[in-house]
C-alpha cells in the first residue's frame, strides 16, 4: 500500500488541532467563537476574508495542498505558464453573473463549451461513452434533483442553525 504523505500530513495536523479549537470553553455570553475553514480556494479565502472584515480574527484555514487557490492554480508547460483548473465563468448568459462585467472589463476571449460533445471513460481511461448510458444517468439525476426538491419542500428545516462552538 502506498503512503500519501500529504493526506498523512494533513490529517495529523487536524487530528492535532481540533482537540486544541475545540477544548478552549468560553465563558457564556461572551460571544468569541473559534472557526475552522476547510480549504484555501476562492470559497476558503472568502470565507477567511469575510470573517475578518466583520472582526472575528479566531479562525483557521485548513488546505490539504501546498499552495493556495483551489482549482485556481498555474503549471509550467513548454517553457511558459499553463493554467489549469478554474477557467470556466458558468452561467455566462445570466445577467446577474458579477464575473460578466470583469470578462468585459479586460476583454478576455474564449468560447462556449459544446456540453453534447462530450466522452465518458472508466477508471482505467478506456473510452466507454454510449448516449443510451448517457440518457439513462440523465434521467436519474434529475429524477433524484425532483425528488430532494419534493422532500425539501415536505420537510423544511426548523430552528436555526447552530454555532460551532458554544
Amino acid at each position: 500500500m502506498k503512503c500519501n504523505w500529504k493526506l498523512f500530513l494533513t490529517c495529523s495536523l487536524v487530528l492535532t488541532i481540533l482537540p486544541q479549537l475545540f477544548s478552549a470553553r468560553r465563558a457564556p455570553g461572551l460571544g468569541k467563537k473559534k472557526v475552522l475553514i476547510l480549504g484555501a480556494g476562492s470559497a476558503g479565502i472568502t470565507a477567511a476574508k469575510t470573517l475578518y472584515d466583520q472582526g472575528i480574527t479566531d479562525f483557521l484555514v485548513l488546505e490539504a495542498q501546498d499552495y493556495i487557490g483551489g482549482r485556481i492554480k498555474q503549471v509550467p508547460f513548454a517553457g511558459m505558464k499553463a493554467e489549469e483548473g478554474a477557467n470556466w465563468i458558468h452561467y455566462q448568459d445570466e445577467d446577474d453573473n458579477p464575473l460578466n462585467s470583469l470578462n468585459a472589463k479586460y476583454h478576455l476571449t474564449g468560447h462556449l463549451s459544446n456540453y453534447s460533445d462530450f466522452c465518458m471513460r472508466d477508471d482505467f481511461g478506456k473510452d466507454i461513452t454510449d448516449l443510451k448510458t448517457f440518457k439513462l444517468w440523465e434521467k436519474t439525476r434529475d429524477e433524484l434533483f425532483e425528488w430532494g426538491e419534493t422532500r425539501d419542500a415536505q420537510d423544511p428545516p426548523q430552528g436555526t442553525c447552530l454555532p460551532l462552538l458554544p
